[in-house]
């Protein structure tokens, strides 16, 4: 597992599988926010020791110019997180990069990375194939669409979750990809 010492992560989106992305995060070295609408899973991932944030914009605030990693299950909940009531958004600092995870559809993810870079952040998406097992063990797949110095920032984040990273290519390659896998 990549050392991830001196690294701030930011994680929203605790689901079956997140919650073990955020644990292999933290125990890697990383400095972990976490937020989840539900509290049974805010319970469980306090006692994991992974810091808790109330809102997603407390995540903006704690990992101000880090990396924060979206895990929802559509782009409604990406679109709530993103500008709903204490938006991630509204608190965004520049040079943050947004990892979105989830399964987008090309043009919203499109959308998302140019608001992103309305506040001076940067946008990958990275969906993933693998199951709730494979994210226990580190050993998803993700494909990645996004600019290389972003990709090569999230890097060693994306080595600690999955046995096989790649990088196809500019915003939405990512999504398309997966995509074409699962048809």
């Amino acid at each position: 597992m990549s050392t991830l010492h001196g690294t701030t992560v930011g994680f929203i989106g605790l689901g079956s599988m997140g919650k073990h992305m955020a644990q292999r995060i933290k125990s890697a070295g990383a400095t972990t926010y976490a937020y989840h609408d539900l509290p049974a899973m805010r319970y469980e991932i306090a006692r994991a020791g992974i810091n808790l944030c109330t809102s997603p914009s407390e995540i903006a605030g704690k990992t101000a110019a880090g990396i924060i990693i979206l895990m929802l299950r559509n782009a409604e909940d990406v679109d709530t997180v993103l500008q709903g009531e204490a938006s991630l958004m509204e608190h965004l600092a520049a040079g943050t990069l947004i990892i979105d995870m989830g399964q987008t559809a090309v043009v919203d993810t499109k959308n998302y990375a140019t608001l992103a870079r309305s506040k001076g952040a940067r946008w990958l998406d990275a969906p993933m194939n693998g199951d709730e097992a494979a994210a226990d063990k580190g050993a998803l797949e993700i494909i990645v669409g996004g600019r290389t110095e972003d990709y090569e920032r999230a890097l060693p984040i994306l080595q600690c979750l999955a046995h096989k990273v790649s990088h196809e290519g500019d915003i939405g390659a990512g999504q398309s990809q997966v995509l074409a896998l699962q048809n």
